[in-house]
């Protein structure tokens, strides 16, 4: 069975209204702590993330912003900390490469990679 999110809401919200004028207006409290419990006695898993690995060069075919352009001044910058993010691959490590997942990280901490 599938359901979108407001399904699921409504579903919700239609089983609390019917527990509430069978046990009474401390129903949803009571169920919230029930939940809490359980959150706490199942482990959390954890989503396994997979980088992309992006070509420079290719960049504008999964983001906008920024430019290959300026992906490059980054890149030969070496001031910037970019390099942080950069893998390369081919023969004679020619080719350079963007790990995405560590770009997002260099990009909004920028001045701890930044070199003087």
């Amino acid at each position: 069975m599938n359901y979108d999110k407001t399904d699921i809401e409504t579903l919700i919200n239609a089983e609390i209204e019917e527990g509430e004028k069978k046990y009474g207006k401390d129903f949803k409290l009571r169920i919230l702590k029930i939940l809490s419990y359980e959150k706490m006695l199942l482990p959390q898993v954890e989503q396994v993330k997979h980088s992309r690995k992006i070509p420079l060069s290719e960049w504008k075919k999964y983001h906008d912003y920024p430019t290959v352009r300026a992906l490059r001044a980054y890149y030969y910058d070496k001031k910037t900390g970019f390099d942080y993010c950069v893998e390369h691959s081919g023969n004679g490590q020619k080719r350079i490469i963007i790990n995405e997942d560590k770009y997002f990280e260099w990009q909004e901490n920028r001045e701890k990679f930044a070199r003087n």
